[in-house]
Parts: C-alpha cells; structure tokens; sequence
C-alpha cells in the first residue's frame, strides 16, 4: 500500500497534468491510467516474446544443463514479471464505502500510484532479466561454438 507521502506526491501530479490538459484532477487520474496500461500492454507483449525465445533456447538439442537451467530461472522470473503487469491493469472500482467524491478521488489516486508502482517494478525487473538473458544467449553460443570449454582439463 503506497505511503501517505507517496500519495500526496501523486496527487500533486495528477493536479499538474489536470492543470496541464485544462481538465479536473478525476480526468487526468482516468488520463494517467490509460498512459500506464498502454505502457503495460507494451510491457506484456516484450515479456511474452522474450518467453517464446526462452522456451526455443530451451528446447534446443545443444542447449546444456546449466544453460537450460538459467533459461528455466528467467522463464519463471518472466512469469512473476507477467503478475505485476496485470497487477498494473487490474481494474478496481471505488468501494461501498466511497460516498463522497473526496473518497472517489482518494481512491483513484491511491489505484494510479499502486498501478504506477506495479509498472515501474515490473519494467525494472525486465530490464534485469532481459540483460541476463542476453549474458545467456552469449554463453549458450559461446559454448556451442566452442564445446572444448566444457570440458575440465585432468591433472
């Protein structure tokens, strides 16, 4: 649950692109969760095509032990990406609770800085398995290019 700092700090965004649009602070919290679920969207179909390639890589006669087991960490670490990116599109509408149109603003900008949150972990944490899996494929190729560094020389 986001912080009471991190909520004013949201709300005095929300007011900035209100301010910005000629609009109502309500519209610009619909106008921000747009932008995030396309960003997201975006995101999703990144992960889903990395999961693809994983999955080739992964079933490639030549791929070793040790390479199909990194390829099968990334492959859940993507999975776990993919839940906060539907965690960042997850639809949530004001409660019994919010009567007043001070309780639905609060909600909405509680819901945007929850799903920006989720975005942002969930882009970073692409970012982080995309570059492993890039040192991945490296040794993957590395190794198939040349097979003698497998093998442990006796002493």
């Amino acid at each position: 649950m986001p912080r009471p700092r991190a909520l004013q700090k949201e709300l005095h965004h929300l007011e900035l692109v209100a301010e910005n649009r000629s609009d109502k602070i309500g519209s610009a919290a619909f106008y921000t969760l747009d932008v995030i679920d396309t960003k997201t969207q975006s995101l999703l179909t990144h992960v889903s095509i990395m999961m693809a390639i994983l999955a080739m890589f992964y079933g490639e006669a030549s791929t070793t032990a040790e390479i199909r087991l990194a390829i099968l960490v990334e492959l859940m670490l993507y999975l776990i990406i993919t839940l906060g990116c539907l965690r960042a599109v997850f639809l949530v509408a004001p409660t019994a609770l919010d009567t007043t149109s001070e309780a639905i603003l609060e909600t909405r900008v509680r819901e945007v800085a929850r799903r920006r949150t989720a975005y942002r972990i969930s882009l970073f944490a692409t970012i982080a398995v995309t570059a492993a899996f890039l040192l991945t494929i490296a040794t993957h190729e590395v190794l198939r290019i040349y097979p003698s560094l497998l093998r442990i020389p006796s002493a």
